[in-house]
């Protein structure tokens, strides 16, 4: 191949016609060795020219290449380059749609419009071609693998040490799996993924995932082999389950591990899924606003088209709020760390509809104030030393240090262990969830017992056993018929990088864990579940929902409905 840099002017755009057209990429045929050559064509986006749409991962963008389109030079990143050598013929040519170069990505204004009809895009494109990169020896046991599965033979027993697992971390480990853009790309297409010189069907891929993720739990807890593949896999089933999920703030959590090079696309690549596609009027890809305004333009306009507050769900703040964000807008540009309240409702209570009025960075709200927090507890820290192997004293300390000054608040008032107070305390550990996250827990005595058989497990190691001298033995004979290692993942999801917290007259639960003492719980109408606000002079910070155990079920809305409490407006910024 030779350097075209110095032989070639820089190709110029010439502008689309409208918003109906694209344009199509001629590559034109070639052998390994030989330098791309290429022609664009404006075509109108109508479903009848036959193209096939590249769907790839742009990979380093200082690693660039050129290519000659119609004379000319296009600079690219070299993973499309290898990309589109892969997929050229030797004796034809072939008629793609590559976005880096089909799209004049200096023009911000094209950018805007093609991205709004992106998802066409790749739906009337008769295949979409997934280039997962270069294939290396150390993938072909995953080949065989995929092979076995796709031809429906039970693939023989894999050891810990099979040279699977190595091939497998290589394949899933392709940059593609986690680039946002391919949700879009995939969602609903015929779809084939290249490897080298390998083409394998996108269900096969799909099939190896859900047997790589069977054969986990199959297995019991993760053993270090399987433990980094079924994360990478888990992406897969992702990318294949994405638009069956009804909640907005399902939708934008599910990804937000996907990599993306402009935050904005965090929104802009959803466009094209259910529910976030159902929103009245739709949300108009605009890159010359910036991403907290486009954040809060798709915040405010699911409030106000679907009627309810659950978005708030997706909120998570760190210990200090960034004061330049408003603080009731989510950010999906960062990886959540806390489990989700978005199973419950409690301020849909008797149907009630969210009351609301929208400003620029202003969200104003009526709700019912509940309580305060006159105590809260450290933060629950995520045990980063917990081996995959999973249960055992060193792995349950984070959780009992923070357990314990908390626990001790009301451990000595229980005797008895069908002492209702106990289950009071199961449910806030976990947020109300099992360890499956069924809300409420799909087997409530099996869950209690669970409970019953962890609390007896950390007893011996917290100060207070010394407070309650019988309440182990109490415990001991119920417990027995527990798993603490279920109940364990359960409330190490459930509280984890959040606070304990009691109120004035002696209630408690769990808190995000940027709340402090003096903050109000409120329940805002029309929300999931009840919320910590900040006071903040004449306005409120939302700091995030909040587990309370008797108001998780609109109890405060009800009681607001019979005068027994205040109906208020909060200015939220």
């Amino acid at each position: 191949m030779t350097d075209l840099g110095e032989s070639y002017s820089t190709y110029q755009y010439r502008p689309l016609p409208s918003n109906k057209f694209i344009r199509l990429l001629e590559l034109y045929p070639g052998h390994a060795t030989d330098d791309i050559d290429c022609s664009l064509h404006q075509t109108e986006l109508d479903g009848s020219s036959k193209y096939e749409a590249v769907s790839y991962a742009w990979g380093d963008l200082t690693n660039k290449a050129n290519i000659c389109c119609d004379g000319k030079i296009i600079t690219v990143t070299q993973n499309l380059k290898y990309a589109l050598i892969r997929l050229r013929h030797k004796d034809k040519a072939r008629l793609v749609w590559a976005d880096a170069i089909c799209i004049d990505q200096n023009d911000v204004a094209e950018k805007g419009s093609q991205v709004r009809v992106m998802g066409r895009i790749y739906g009337n494109a008769k295949r979409v071609c997934i280039w997962l990169g270069e294939a290396t020896e150390q993938m072909q046991p995953a080949f065989g693998l995929i092979d076995e599965i796709a031809s429906h033979e039970s693939p023989q027993s894999i050891n810990s040490t099979s040279s699977v697992w190595p091939a497998l971390e290589i394949f899933f480990s392709a940059a593609w799996f986690e680039r946002l853009w391919v949700v879009q790309e995939v969602y609903g297409n015929e779809c084939t993924v290249f490897c080298g010189e390998r083409e394998i069907p996108w269900k096969d891929v799909v099939l190896v995932a859900k047997w790589l993720l069977f054969s986990s739990r199959k297995a019991g807890r993760y053993t270090n082999a399987y433990y980094g593949h079924v994360y990478q896999a888990s992406h897969v089933l992702q990318i294949e389950s994405a638009g069956r999920d009804s909640s907005t703030s399902g939708v934008f959590d599910m990804f937000r591990s996907f990599r993306c090079s402009d935050q904005r696309d965090r929104v802009y690549a959803m466009l094209a899924f259910p529910p976030v596609s159902e929103l009245r009027p739709l949300i108009q890809p605009d890159y010359s606003k910036s991403v907290a305004e486009v954040f809060e333009e798709a915040t405010v306009r699911t409030f106000n088209y679907r009627q309810n507050l659950g978005l708030l769900s997706s909120l998570e703040h760190d210990c200090v709020i960034d004061e330049n964000w408003p603080s009731w807008v989510p950010r999906w540009d960062r990886i959540r760390t806390t489990q989700i309240l978005h199973n419950y409702a409690s301020g849909r209570a008797g149907a009630s509809l969210p009351r609301i009025k929208c400003k620029p960075k202003i969200l104003i709200s009526e709700g019912v104030r509940i309580s305060t927090l006159s105590w809260c507890g450290g933060v629950i820290r995520q045990d980063t030393t917990k081996s995959v192997q999973g249960y055992g004293k060193r792995t349950i300390e984070h959780l009992n240090q923070r357990f314990q000054e908390w626990l001790s608040q009301y451990l000595p008032k229980i005797t008895d262990a069908a002492d209702p107070l106990l289950l009071h305390i199961a449910m806030t550990l976990t947020v109300g969830l099992d360890w499956e996250s069924h809300c409420p827990p799909q087997d409530l005595f099996q869950f209690r017992l669970d409970f019953l058989s962890y609390l007896v497990e950390v007893l011996s190691s917290l100060k207070i056993i010394s407070a309650t001298p019988d309440l182990a033995q109490v415990l001991e004979k119920e417990a027995s018929a527990g798993n603490p290692s279920i109940f364990y993942d359960a409330a190490d999801r459930g509280s984890r990088n959040k606070r304990f917290f009691c109120t004035p007259n002696g209630e408690f639960g769990i808190c995000p864990r940027a709340a402090h003492t003096g903050d109000y719980i409120v329940l805002l109408y029309g929300s999931n579940a009840p919320c910590v606000l900040r006071p903040k002079g004449p306005y409120f910070q939302f700091i995030g929902e909040c587990y309370l155990h008797q108001h998780m079920h609109g109890e405060a809305i009800e009681m607001a409905a019979k005068g027994l409490l205040p109906i208020e407006e909060f200015e939220l910024r």
